[in-house]
């Protein structure tokens, strides 16, 4: 595995395989040791494609700054991938893009087998199917025939030709798909310094959105009648503005407010005071 030491190996620690509570048995999963604690506390599943899923417990959605899942969020909303949840503690942040697996195992969340990948670049970095065909290779039926099409970096497929044989479209696949993977590995080191994504480590209580125009999420969490519960406190186009949003409602939480709707209130009012001062001063 390229960029993996024997040191590496040394700081890794496995989590066994076990039945979940539907009887399912899931794999093991290779991770940092540092990471083993926490992700004891997680219910784990497989999905159909082999990915670690789990339900993320409420008293650790505020603690990981988890985004929402949306307006409906139910308990089985918040859940979240292994890597997703490894790479969030290894770089502070919640990634908004797509974590890959650099050597292809889905059981290897090492942090440094995982990396930020557009889709593209994802979809590139595959294992060969059942078949025998490798990415960007699919049996035409209508012309008894493989034909190779990939994706390139603008995100548009296109067709390298039709094949009789499966080894030749193989090889064509992967000449085409090295050229690009060179790129691919540009890109990731690209999206983790955040350039182009708006990746950064946010303050406590601001979490990615997923909206383009409002990406910053602020929450504070309360507690009343002994049941903890996150108040969200709405999107911002800015993390300034979701700073201030958040600071309001936790002042108003220090002095005793409990209802959510009144910390909205005031988080929504502190917002907007200072998105009013500061096209003024710009103005």
């Amino acid at each position: 595995m390229a960029g993996i030491t024997i040191d590496d190996l040394s700081e890794a620690a496995v989590w066994p395989g076990r039945a979940n509570r539907n009887g399912k048995v899931v794999t093991g999963m290779l991770l940092a040791e540092k990471h083993l604690d926490l992700v004891e506390q997680f219910t784990w599943s497989n999905d159909r494609k082999g990915y670690h899923q789990a339900t993320v417990p409420q008293h650790l959605r505020d603690e990981l700054g988890m985004p929402s899942p949306g307006a409906k969020r139910s308990d089985s909303q918040w859940h979240c991938y292994a890597h997703r949840l490894i790479y969030r503690l290894e770089h502070g942040y919640w990634p908004t893009v797509s974590v890959d697996h650099i050597d292809r195992d889905k059981q290897n969340n090492l942090p440094l087998n995982l990396r930020l990948a557009t889709r593209s670049a994802q979809n590139r970095n595959q294992t060969p199917r059942d078949d025998g065909s490798e990415p960007g290779v699919h049996w035409r039926k209508d012309r008894g025939m493989w034909r190779v099409r990939i994706s390139g970096r603008d995100g548009f497929r296109r067709s390298y030709g039709f094949y009789d044989n499966l080894d030749d479209a193989n090889a064509k696949s992967r000449e085409v798909r090295s050229k690009l993977i060179a790129a691919d590995a540009a890109d990731s080191e690209r999206l983790a310094n955040g350039e182009g994504e708006g990746q950064r480590n946010l303050p406590a209580g601001v979490t990615n959105s997923g909206s383009r125009k409002n990406p910053f999420n602020a929450n504070v969490h309360v507690t009343t009648d002994g049941k903890f519960r996150i108040v969200y406190l709405g999107i911002y186009p800015t993390v300034e503005l979701a700073v201030a949003a958040r600071e309001a409602a936790a002042l108003h939480k220090a002095n005793g407010c409990r209802d959510p709707e009144l910390l909205k209130r005031a988080a929504r009012f502190a917002a907007e005071s200072l998105r009013k001062r500061r096209e003024g001063g710009a103005a």
